[in-house]
């Protein structure tokens, strides 16, 4: 490891440098899985397959070639981080400049983390986070907290943990729920539809034609606007049937909300009925 109070190029075969001090320097890494980490001042690290951790103060961190990781862990107030703009914000780490950054690490608040097509995790961590799938994203991980996951692109994976808290997915596409997600909630008002896990689990439909499947488990299942179908399936299991703005209780023409069940639907309840 160097500790350095001047700019430098880290030598090979080191696998970290610190900057030390309050000025304002620069860090160019060799690219060979190092930490590059800032100090007080406004710094400058140019990584290459590296982990950049800036510090305090409005740096500039840019991966450049390889896998690179802006790693936020040791914040405890809330950032926001915006891999299309390309910044970092926060009470501790001022304004930073982000180039060439696949992975980000959030801190034990509550974070906003937004990827891009080329992003390959968004990490939570700790706090009620929110993680963003807007052009593609290859793992989403959640963490401790309530977190949320906004999904407007295709994502490769969510990650959430055993016991991590109240969590839920907003999503514009179809979708199957993930484990350990409580919610599931498809927005906009396109024909899309959403598919539960083996627990139990909410489903809500958005303002478009929706078919919300619920899988094994206790589930509820909010057909919201548009014309609906809401499946319990399968039997041994319980979910609630909420169609929203039925003009009967009965499947039919007349229904703005149809739904299908099986033996595993125990009852069924309407909101909002329409005279």
């Amino acid at each position: 490891m160097i500790l350095s109070s001047v700019s430098l190029t880290n030598a090979a075969n080191v696998e970290s440098v610190a900057l030390i001090g309050s000025d304002s320097l620069d860090v160019i890494g060799h690219g060979d899985a190092e930490t590059l980490v800032g100090n007080g001042g406004a710094d400058s690290l140019v990584g290459g397959g590296d982990t950049l951790v800036g510090g305090e103060g409005n740096d500039s961190l840019d991966g450049q070639g390889g896998l690179d990781t802006a790693d936020y862990g040791a914040t405890t107030s809330a950032i926001v981080v915006d891999l299309g703009a390309g910044t970092a914000t926060g009470a501790e780490i001022g304004n930073d400049q982000l180039a060439s950054i696949e992975e980000v690490v959030g801190g034990s608040a509550g974070d906003v983390l937004i990827g891009i097509g080329s992003t390959v995790v968004l990490d939570g961590r700790g706090g009620d986070d929110s993680l963003a799938a807007n052009a593609g994203v290859n793992s989403l991980i959640g963490g401790t907290g309530d977190d949320t996951f906004v999904i407007g692109a295709a994502v490769g994976s969510i990650v959430e943990v055993v016991g991590g808290g109240t969590n839920r997915i907003l999503s514009s596409l179809t979708i199957t729920n993930v484990a350990n997600v409580e919610s599931l909630t498809l927005t906009g008002n396109g024909a899309i539809d959403a598919t539960g896990t083996d627990a139990g689990e909410t489903l809500v439909g958005n303002d478009g034609g929706n078919t919300l499947t619920g899988n094994v488990g206790d589930d509820s299942l909010i057909g919201a606007a548009g014309d609906d179908v809401l499946i319990g399936a399968p039997a041994t299991t319980r979910s609630t049937v909420v169609p929203m703005r039925t003009r009967s209780t009965c499947p039919g023409p007349a229904n703005r909300s149809s739904w299908t069940w099986g033996p595993a639907v125990r009852r069924a309840r309407r909101l909002e009925p329409i005279p």
